[in-house]
């Protein structure tokens, strides 16, 4: 009886280190995500015990958030992400005594331009300048998209696309010069991409040259210049396209 007596005081002794050492144990980085549109729910789970915590979140983007005394869970935090991208987030949790990390990843999914492209393309045009058609071609994020065009080269967009034919704008060019055309695509969740092509109108007095002939043994100006600016557009393969002797 004494034995048995002996044998029920020790198991007593040792049933609240055996829960105590199951809650340092479990872990606290039970963390769900879910993604919508350009925000991110953080979902973090914990044991059922009556602890407060402190927590730490990086969320990837130079944004950081801190909690203290966290002691309801299941805790949610949510994050707007200003940008398309790959980011790692990461957790610290400690209780003033024990800290714990984690870490995971989200993606942000937003349109990216596949092809901006003119007609003609490229787009060089003669000293009497003329349109040009450009049309870009767009995937990911959430369609349907929203257009904004510069077309002018002012920085300044607008909405001045082809009504009946999303993706598409036409602009009319006469001066001399260049003129970089940019394009913006904006999906459904405000997330946004851009890309730019040079539009290039050659000079009524290089198309003539100093004398109104071309110089016997050297390129024409106007060719030169057209060398020139596919060189501006295709700084790695302006040889393998035209030459100023080709043109």
């Amino acid at each position: 009886r004494n034995r048995i007596i002996t044998c029920i005081i020790l198991l007593s002794l040792l049933m609240p280190m055996t829960i105590a050492g199951a809650q340092e144990s479990s872990s606290l980085l039970d963390v769900g995500t879910t993604v919508s549109c350009s925000s991110v729910e953080f979902v973090l789970n914990a044991p059922g015990d009556s602890a407060s915590y402190d927590l730490t979140w990086n969320f990837g983007d130079d944004v950081e958030a801190e909690e203290e005394g966290v002691s309801e869970f299941p805790f949610v935090i949510v994050h707007d992400y200003l940008t398309a991208g790959n980011y790692t987030w990461s957790l610290s949790v400690t209780d003033g005594t024990n800290s714990q990390q984690t870490s995971g990843g989200v993606t942000i999914d937003g349109p990216s331009i596949l092809d901006f492209t003119s007609d003609p393309f490229p787009p060089l045009l003669s000293a009497e300048g003329g349109s040009v058609n450009f049309s870009v071609v767009v995937e990911g994020g959430e369609s349907p998209y929203s257009y904004a065009w510069d077309l002018n080269g002012d920085g300044v967009f607008d909405e001045a696309g082809n009504a009946e034919s999303p993706g598409t704008a036409s602009f009319t060019y006469s001066e001399p010069g260049k003129t970089v055309v940019q394009v913006e695509v904006t999906d459904t969740c405000k997330l946004s991409a851009r890309d730019s092509l040079p539009v290039l109108v050659g000079d009524a007095e290089d198309e003539d040259g100093e004398d109104g002939e071309d110089g016997e043994g050297s390129c024409h100006p106007t060719a030169q210049n057209i060398a020139d600016g596919i060189n501006e557009l295709f700084p790695d393969q302006a040889e393998t396209l035209y030459t100023c002797e080709e043109i």
